[in-house]
């Protein structure tokens, strides 16, 4: 439904948000093991943990995949 909102309104955008067409958006995406390191250590030291992205729903699959997200965080907030 996402996908095709975007594609009335802009199109040919939709491609900027389709994983099946490859996500160029997430062309660059790293995962930086200084942070996921940070995460872990506050965690390990009793500190609870939460992640809150501002993503689109056809992004999880993608995001999610590169990170160990119930090793790292106590609660995930996905906005899509």
């Amino acid at each position: 439904d996402f996908l095709a909102e975007v594609e009335r309104d802009a199109p040919g955008a939709s491609a900027v948000f389709d994983p099946a067409k490859g996500a160029p958006g997430f062309a660059g995406l790293t995962v930086r093991p200084d942070m996921v390191e940070r995460v872990r250590a506050l965690r390990a030291a009793g500190y609870a943990t939460a992640l809150l992205t501002n993503n689109v729903a056809e992004w999880r699959p993608i995001w999610q995949r590169n990170l160990p997200l119930d090793e790292l965080f106590d609660h995930v907030v996905d906005s899509s």
